[in-house]
C-alpha cells in the first residue's frame, strides 16, 4: 500500500501566497515532484527575497519582474556608460590662403588682371620665382615697360624685389630710411634690395614709385614718383610706446 504524504509549504513573498504541494512515494522509482511557483516580487523586493526558492533560475524570475531588477543592464540607466555615445572627434580645420603682400602697391599696380593676381595671392613667395609664376611675370613686364622701363630694368626690379617678402637687416637702421627727393636709401649694395623693413611712417607709395618710374619718365612726365599723399597728413604722431600705432583721430 502507497503511503502518500502531503507536505503542505506556505510562502509569503510580497503581497500573494503560494501553496506549494509536493507528493512522495515509497516507491523509489516513482518519486515525482512539481517544480515550486513563485510569484511576482514587488520591485522593493531584496535580493534575498529572490533567492528564496531554490529551484528558481534567475532567468525566470528576470523575465516575470514588471521593472528593472537592481542590477539592470547600464544602458537602462539613467547614468548610462559614457562609452555609449561617444563623442565624435573634430575634423581638423582647413584653411584657403586668399591674400599676401610684402611690399605695398608691389602686386596690386603691376598685376592687372584679377585672374593673375588671384593667382598670386594664393601661392607663397616661394613661388615668385618658378615657371609657375611666368604668366605673372609676364604681366609685371609689361607693365614696367609702359612705364619706360627697358628689359634690363626689368630684370634688375625682379632681382631687388622678388620673392615679395619684407627683408630686414638688423645691423642697419629701420626703415626705408630715404629721403623726400631719394625715398630709398636703405638698401642692399649689389641688387639694391631693401632690406631695412619698414617703419609706420614710411610713405611706401612713394617708394614703389621710385623704383619702378624711370627717371626719363619722371623728367617727361613730372609727379608719376609720387601720389603727393604724406604720412602726416592723414595720421597723428606715432607713439613712443606699444603699440606704437596712434590712435584714430
Amino acid at each position: 500500500m502507497k503511503n502518500f504524504t502531503l507536505l503542505a509549504l506556505c510562502l509569503t513573498v510580497c503581497t500573494g501566497t503560494a501553496l506549494v504541494t509536493s507528493c512522495q512515494t515509497d516507491a523509489p522509482t516513482t518519486k515525482a515532484s512539481k517544480a515550486p511557483t513563485k510569484t511576482t516580487p514587488k520591485p522593493s523586493a531584496s535580493p534575498s527575497a529572490a533567492s528564496a526558492s531554490p529551484t528558481a533560475t534567475p532567468t525566470a524570475a528576470a523575465s516575470k519582474s514588471p521593472s528593472p531588477s537592481p542590477t539592470a543592464s547600464p544602458t537602462a540607466s539613467p547614468t548610462a556608460s559614457p562609452t555609449a555615445s561617444p563623442t565624435a572627434s573634430p575634423s581638423p580645420a582647413t584653411y584657403k590662403q586668399v591674400e599676401r603682400l610684402g611690399r605695398p602697391a608691389i602686386n596690386e599696380g603691376l598685376i592687372t588682371q584679377d585672374a593673375l593676381l588671384n593667382t598670386w595671392n594664393s601661392v607663397g613667395p616661394s613661388v615668385d620665382l618658378t615657371a609657375a609664376a611666368a604668366p605673372i611675370a609676364a604681366e609685371a613686364t609689361m607693365v614696367l615697360k609702359a612705364f619706360g622701363n627697358d628689359q634690363a630694368a626689368v630684370d634688375k626690379l625682379f632681382g631687388a624685389l622678388l620673392p615679395d617678402v619684407m627683408r630686414i637687416d638688423t645691423t642697419r637702421k629701420s626703415g626705408y630710411a630715404g629721403t623726400a627727393a631719394v625715398p630709398l636709401g636703405n638698401v642692399e649694395a649689389t641688387k639694391g634690395i631693401p632690406i631695412g623693413g619698414r617703419l609706420i611712417t614710411d610713405d611706401t607709395i612713394d617708394v614703389t614709385l621710385f623704383l619702378i618710374v624711370p627717371d626719363a619718365t619722371e623728367a617727361a612726365v613730372p609727379g608719376l614718383k609720387t601720389d603727393n599723399v604724406a604720412y602726416a597728413d592723414n595720421h597723428k604722431p606715432v607713439m613712443a610706446d606699444f603699440p606704437y600705432a596712434p590712435l584714430p583721430w
